[in-house]
């Protein structure tokens, strides 16, 4: 009785072991096909958010393509404006750069000046009359007229290198005197010019061999008669001159300056010395 009660528990566990292995193996395909499914929405995940980059980044490009669109038809509505400004205005494009040599400093170089000024010289010795007058250290001031020539070239931009010509003459009646006394000098030498463009402004300094002389006459300057003097000297002269000119045509300019100048000069026979120092406000004419 006990071995019959033993051998059907045994068969009773050996079929409920064969049952719950059996349920088993059926449970393990779907864990598996439930991983696959997994995975396979996850794909489609990742399908789904590329796709939504890749229209993203189409529709930026889209975009992109719309603003340079719009930015070609500003430049070419900017273009035509332009267009029609310079053709109301009887202007071409290319006429914007002017020709060469046209308002340019290249070339040959002239310049023409004159005008009033205020000059003063003072001497060191004596001078001696016609009528055996004596006068000591002669010296004056007052108003001066004078000009220059200069004739040159450029030799580099806007820098030019010139022969220069220019005088002062001082025209005054000497206070407690009954002598009129006319003092000049006279400079011959070389000079150079730059000038600031476009604003067509201009700076010269010149150097030279200058010549000076001492007229004296009896009476006043409109009621004078023979010359009782005339001494000459000779020496060194020194000018800068600053000024601003406008364009009247392809090649000529006028304009203004203002002109500084010192003179000195001495006769070795009669150890006179002549020094004269003014400026001039300058009236010019230039060409190049």
């Amino acid at each position: 009785m006990n071995v019959r009660i033993f051998l059907l528990t045994v068969l009773a566990l050996s079929f409920s072991i064969s049952v719950v292995a059996q349920e088993k193996k059926e449970a393990a395909p779907d864990v598996r096909t439930l991983e696959q499914q997994i995975r396979a929405e996850r794909a489609k995940a990742e399908i789904e958010k590329a796709r939504a980059e890749a229209e993203k980044a189409k529709a930026e490009a889209e975009k992109a393509k719309a603003e340079a669109e719009l930015a070609k038809i500003a430049a070419e509505k900017a273009r035509l404006s332009l267009a029609a400004y310079q053709a109301d205005a009887g202007v071409a494009v290319e006429e914007d750069q002017p020709d060469p040599g046209v308002h340019a400093h290249d070339g040959l170089f002239l310049r023409f000046t004159g005008g009033p000024g205020f000059g003063l010289y003072n001497g060191t010795g004596d001078v001696v009359t016609t009528d055996g007058q004596i006068i000591g250290d002669p010296s004056n001031e007052g108003s001066q007229v004078g000009g220059s020539f200069s004739l040159g070239g450029s030799v580099g931009e806007n820098l030019i290198l010139h022969g220069d010509i220019w005088f002062s003459i001082v025209s005054t009646e000497k206070k407690h005197s009954r002598l009129y006394q006319e003092f000049g000098t006279a400079v011959v030498g070389l000079g150079v010019t730059y000038y600031w463009m476009p604003a067509n402004m201009f700076v010269t300094g010149s150097i030279g061999l200058a010549n000076s002389f001492l007229v004296l006459h009896e009476g006043t300057q409109t009621n004078s008669n023979e010359d009782l003097a005339r001494d000459i000297t000779t020496g060194v002269g020194l000018a800068v001159m600053v000024g601003k000119e406008w364009w009247v045509s392809d090649n000529w300019a006028l304009g203004v300056a203002l002109q500084g100048e010192f003179t000195y000069a001495e006769d070795e026979d009669s150890n006179l010395i002549f020094r004269h120092g003014g400026a001039k406000v300058l009236f010019c004419a230039t060409y190049q």
